[in-house]
Formats: C-alpha cells, sequence, structure tokens
C-alpha cells in the first residue's frame, strides 16, 4: 500500500503512427490546399470573366452614346442648314422666271411703324421715288423695322423681288427676307422662326436696285413673308416700293399651280 500511495501517474503516451498513416494524413493535407486553390482559381476567373464582360458593354455604350450624338447633332445641322443659316444674296441673272402671278396683290400687308404699308404691293412698279409717296416706309422709331405680307393660302414659295427707292439716303444694310408658317410680325425684335430665303450685309444693296430672290433651293413653304432690318439700329428706315412674290399654292403635300404664264424678272 505504501508503494501504491507513493507511485505518480505518468501518462501513456498514444500509439505512434505508422509512417503509412503519415503518409497519407499528409497526402489529405495536399488534396485539401489543392482543391482550395482550385476553387480560388475558378473564383477569380469569374470575376475577370465578369469584370471583361462590364469593360465590354461599357465601350460598346460609349460608342453607342458617341454614334447617337454624332447622328443628332448631323440631322440638327442638316435642319438648321436648311431653315436658318444665312443664304448670300442672288444675284439677278437674265434668265431668272417664276411662274405665276404676283401673289403680293392679294396679301394683308403689315408694317413695324406707319401706316404705308399698303403701298408696297399695290402693283406700281415704275415709281419708285419714296417722296412721290409711292414706298412703304417705317417711322424711325422701330430697332428692328420690318414689312410683312400675310398671303391668301399657305404657298411654296420660289422667288421674291424686293424693289428699293431711288433715294440715295436709303439705307438697306443687314435686310434679310424670311418665309414660314409663324407670324412673327408682331414685335420689335429680330425674326429667327420662319425660313430663311436671303440676307444681305452691309452696303451690298445700291438705291432703286432690283432684289430678286430664288427660294427654290431652300423648299420654303408658308403663308407668311418677312423683311427687315436684323441688326438692331437707331431711328433707321426701311423702305420698301414694291415687293412681289411668286409662287404656288400648297395644298394637303401637293404643289398647285395659281395662274398660267411666266413672269420674267
Amino acid at each position: 500500500m505504501a508503494e501504491d500511495e507513493n507511485a505518480k501517474c505518468v501518462p501513456i503516451p498514444p500509439p505512434a503512427k505508422s509512417s503509412e498513416e503519415e503518409a497519407e494524413a499528409e497526402a489529405q493535407r495536399f488534396a485539401d490546399l489543392k482543391e482550395k486553390d482550385a476553387i480560388r482559381n475558378e473564383e477569380i476567373k469569374k470575376e475577370k470573366k465578369k469584370t471583361r464582360l462590364l469593360l465590354i458593354l461599357t465601350i460598346f455604350l460609349f460608342i453607342f452614346l458617341a454614334l447617337s450624338c454624332l447622328m443628332l447633332g448631323y440631322m440638327l445641322a442638316r435642319k438648321r442648314i436648311r431653315v436658318i443659316k444665312p443664304h448670300p444674296y442672288t444675284p439677278k441673272k437674265n434668265c431668272i422666271y417664276f411662274a405665276g402671278r404676283n401673289l403680293a396683290l392679294d396679301s394683308k400687308a403689315t408694317i413695324s411703324s406707319g401706316d404705308t404699308q399698303n403701298l408696297a404691293i399695290d402693283g406700281d412698279f415704275k415709281n419708285l421715288d419714296i417722296n412721290k409717296g409711292s414706298c412703304a416706309t417705317t417711322m424711325g422709331t422701330d430697332n428692328f423695322p420690318w414689312l410683312c405680307l400675310k398671303l391668301e393660302n399657305t404657298t411654296f414659295v420660289q422667288g421674291v423681288v424686293i424693289r428699293s427707292t431711288t433715294f440715295a439716303d436709303a439705307s438697306y444694310d443687314y435686310l434679310e427676307l424670311r418665309i414660314g408658317t409663324y407670324e412673327e410680325c408682331t414685335k420689335d425684335e429680330p425674326f429667327y422662326r420662319n425660313g430663311l430665303c436671303a440676307r444681305y450685309g452691309e452696303k451690298s444693296i445700291t438705291p432703286g436696285q432690283e432684289m430678286v430672290n430664288d427660294c427654290r433651293p431652300y423648299n420654303l413653304v408658308g403663308q407668311y413673308v418677312s423683311v427687315q432690318l436684323y441688326k438692331g439700329c437707331v431711328n433707321c428706315i426701311l423702305t420698301i416700293c414694291e415687293l412681289e412674290i411668286y409662287g404656288y399654292n400648297f395644298t394637303s403635300g401637293l404643289y398647285h399651280s395659281v395662274a398660267k404664264p411666266l413672269v420674267g424678272l
């Protein structure tokens, strides 16, 4: 009993593994690590594939937006060129003909100031002297003086003839001719809504000159024709001795002749 009391408890070590078991355990750990590496590599490949796909979609979207902007800009540029791009004065030629009668004779005229508007559509082509009361003249109180005609019908306008006065001090600098469907002639401001047939610069018109404007290249259709000094001025006066308009009635998309003879200008 004394020996048993003095005896110490010594743990018994686990039995040593054999070399085969150690090799098998090592192989299992290696297989587990390899499997984890394979899973991680697969996830990395998937992430790279997603990133590449997202990059391709971004590039495609950018190209699509760029092409859309270019197409929109091109369409707006074409429209702007057709409607509001300034056109140089079309000089008179020996063989310019506009079909039909002078539609201005049946139109309604308005003027920015004064009450002489009907003198511009009375059919008097011979008297161009402002002092003899044969020309429509503003009062010099407008910053952007204008003379406007409202035609009887919506018209495809081929040409407009503006006859200036022979008065030496008359100025036609910065004059423009517009045609369209908007009734712009209500305020003292530059017009811009209707299509532009002709625009004149500084000192491009001499007194007594006959301004023959061929509007056919611009396909202008409308009921309103305006002649205006588009650059702001003080005490400037617009004088139009006669305004002639030639063209066709525009009905349901078809052109109908409104007269028989050709008028040579």
